[in-house]
């Protein structure tokens, strides 16, 4: 007795996978995003932990890589000296407290006193 073919449904790739990823690329490009931002395998980590729940790359599906990598890419490099938009006022980078503080002035009056400020909070747009 034949089997016709449109009684199975037709294969379909599970949601987390992702096809034509060069692993090795993507690795590649992970560690330079994560050595522009100051982070070691330490930061990863717990990065992953608290996202994933692995502590390694290796036990993430390609999804996930490919995700790391663009979370990684969306982290703004900000540099001491640097001008920045801190709720929409123009202020001056003086120094990293930590990954997550830094210490602002006002760019338009050097004289106001300086204060610390969350890094996600700061913006590179519109900055001329």
């Amino acid at each position: 007795m034949a089997v016709a073919t449109e009684e199975f449904p037709p294969e379909t790739k599970s949601e987390n996978e992702v096809t034509d990823v060069d692993y090795g690329d993507v690795v590649t490009e992970i560690d330079q995003h994560m050595e522009r931002l100051g982070w070691d395998i330490e930061r990863g980590q717990r990065y992953l932990i608290g996202k994933y729940g692995v502590r390694s790359r290796i036990k993430l599906s390609d999804r996930q890589l490919l995700e790391f990598l663009g979370y990684l890419k969306s982290i703004p490099t900000f540099r001491v000296g640097q001008t920045v938009l801190f709720q929409g006022v123009k202020v001056v980078i003086k120094r990293f407290i930590n990954d997550v503080v830094a210490v602002v002035r006002s760019s338009e009056n050097p004289k106001d006193k300086a204060f610390e400020a969350a890094i996600v909070h700061l913006s590179l747009t519109e900055i001329s």
